[in-house]
Order: C-alpha cells, then structure tokens, then sequence
C-alpha cells in the first residue's frame, strides 16, 4: 500500500509538474484566478500578449482593477463563455473562460488567444475586392460621362442663341459633380495601393519637429499649443520617413480637429521603449467610437470618408509597430511603439 501511495504521489507531481511546463510554453496567454476572482498567475505568452512589464504589478488584483487593457471585458467572462475581445487600437484576442478542479472547487482560468493578423488579413481582402471593382465600376462610368458632358458643354457654347443655353449651367455642375466623384474613389484606391514601405534609419525627434513645423500655421489659427517633449537618447527607427510622416499629420489634423479651439497637443519621444506619443486635451473618445475607429470606412466626421485611420492603420502594420488608442485623465492618446 505504501509502494502504490509513493507512485500514486510520484505521478501527480510528474503530472503537475507537466502541467506547469505546458502553462509557461502554451503560446495562448493564460491567467489564472483564485476563488475570489483575482489574479494569481499569468503565463508568459499572457503578459506579452496584455503588455504586463511585472507580474507583481497585476497580481493579487481583480481583472478590472488590474490595469489590463481590457481586463474590463476579461472580468464580464462568463464560465464556458467564447468571446472576441477588441483592445482600443487594432488588437482583437479570442478569450475564454474555463476553470479546473481545486480541493473540491471549481478554480476559474482564462485562456487568450491574439487573432488580429489573421483576422486583419481576412477583412483587408474583403474592403481591397470591393474597392476595386467600385474604383473599376465608377472611372469607367465617370469617364464616359464626363466626355459626353464637356462635349455638350462644348456646343451649347458655341450656339449661344439655342434655346438650350439655360442648360449649360446644369451641364457644367454634372461634369464638375464627376470630378469630385473620380476624386472621391481614387482616395479608396489610394488606401489599397499603399507602397511597400522604404525603409532607412531616420530620427523620430527631426520627425516630430517636421510634423510641428507642418501642422502649427492651422494650430496657431485655432489658438491651440503644439508642443514637443523629445527625448535625448537613441531616436533612430528603421521606417519609410515619407509615410510616417503622413502618418503623424493625419494623427495630428485628427487632434486639432477634435479640440476645434482652444487646447493643447504634445508631441512626445522616447528611447525606452523607442514610441512616439501624440496627445490632446480634447473631448474623450466615447467607448463605442474607440472601438470602431479603426474599421475601414469608418468615420465620425459629416464630410469624411473612413480613410484617414485606414491609411495609418496599414502603414504602422506594415512596419510592425504596435500602437494603442486611449482616453485617460482627460487626455486622448495615439502611442505608436516601434
């Protein structure tokens, strides 16, 4: 009986022991919860996957105390509930809630699971099929169009005596109307022909003191204060400086934009970790507007055309920078990690 407890014993803690090695080498972030909901480990692939710098930081904490990016929705996880979980820039985490057997009790873990790249890829084919074809559809048609228009326009020109003339105006507002339409498509043909980008090293600080020179005409008109806070260690990054460049603009004209009059943007550097952060003090990004900022041909704006957020979207994807939108403490930041 002896023999047969010390196997039976031997073989939990192989088995135990198996089971840790899994949990540290799974490539699906895990974090585990005690009886009262609060965090006792995270695997390693879990605090890449959350950006935890410290497992200390956010242990012995509630999922929605723990400052997790979306320790929110981690914390409204039913048992045996599946979800899709998107943070507030473009990560999206398949998230489930499951737990194991613990003294007698049901001791709760949640298994998460990064899919933005897959998921990106799948949406990415979607809007560039349906963006060709239209961009094909309406610069056939437009084109047609405004041929025959301007040769009317032409002749009603010529015969200014026809009955016909009080048409002109018409006419030339249609050809005018095709232009803008032509316009309007090219700018979402635009966003699918985005270049590969052409990297060389290039300092993020003359980067920033480029976009301030760019933008501070039209912040001066609105009496907002554009500042910069650059940092004094290493700030070179390997990107295509034309394309960041756009990048920061847009990141900027969307800031002044939402404070409209009267308010303050910073331009920020760092060197540890190497980021640049654009921040303003204007109104804070509603929740469900934070969720949907990235989804093409979304827009919050009456004249827009969603493409704005696109075009940066698939410039920080194609140089592999992590990035993250967020309101806090009155301030609304875009963090672009490099």
């Amino acid at each position: 009986m002896m023999d047969q407890l010390k196997d039976e014993r031997l073989q939990v803690r192989e088995k135990n022991h198996f089971l840790d090695l899994l949990i540290q080498a799974s490539p699906q972030g895990v974090i585990i919860l005690d009886f009262d909901d609060k965090i006792t480990e995270v695997n390693p692939s879990g605090l890449r996957l959350l950006s935890i710098n410290n497992i200390n930081d956010v242990k012995n904490k509630k999922l929605d105390e723990s400052g997790i990016n979306i320790g929110d929705q981690l914390s409204k996880l039913k048992q045996g509930e599946d979800v899709v979980i998107r943070s507030s820039g473009i990560t999206m985490y398949r998230c489930s809630r499951s737990s194991f057997i613990d003294r007698g009790f049901a001791h709760p873990f949640i298994l998460i699971e990064e899919l933005t790249h897959e998921l990106l890829k799948i949406e990415k084919k979607s809007y560039e099929g349906i963006i060709r074809m239209m961009a094909h559809e309406v610069n056939n048609s437009v084109g047609a169009v405004s041929s025959t228009l301007n040769v009317i326009s032409d002749i009603l020109q010529q015969n200014e005596n026809s009955e016909l003339i009080d048409v002109l105006p018409a006419v030339d507002a249609s050809f005018d109307r095709c232009k803008h339409l032509g316009h309007f498509i090219s700018n979402f043909a635009e966003v699918v022909k985005i270049p590969e980008p052409s990297v060389s090293d290039v300092s993020i600080n003359e980067l920033a003191r480029s976009v301030e020179t760019l933008s501070r005409a039209e912040c001066l008109k609105r009496n907002i204060n554009l500042n910069l806070n650059l940092t004094t260690g290493k700030d070179l990054a390997c990107i295509d400086s034309i394309q960041f460049e756009q990048v920061l603009v847009n990141i900027v004209k969307n800031a002044y934009e939402a404070i409209d009059k009267n308010g303050d943007i910073n331009i920020i550097t760092t060197s540890q970790p190497l980021s640049i952060t654009i921040e303003d003090n204007g109104p804070d990004i509603p929740e469900e507007t934070k969720q949907k900022l990235f989804t093409p041909f979304f827009t919050t704006k009456q004249t827009g055309q969603g493409i704005g957020l696109m075009f940066v979207r698939e410039v920080l994807l194609n140089h592999n920078c992590k990035f993250d939108l967020k309101s806090e403490n009155g301030w609304t930041k875009f963090e672009i990690f490099f």
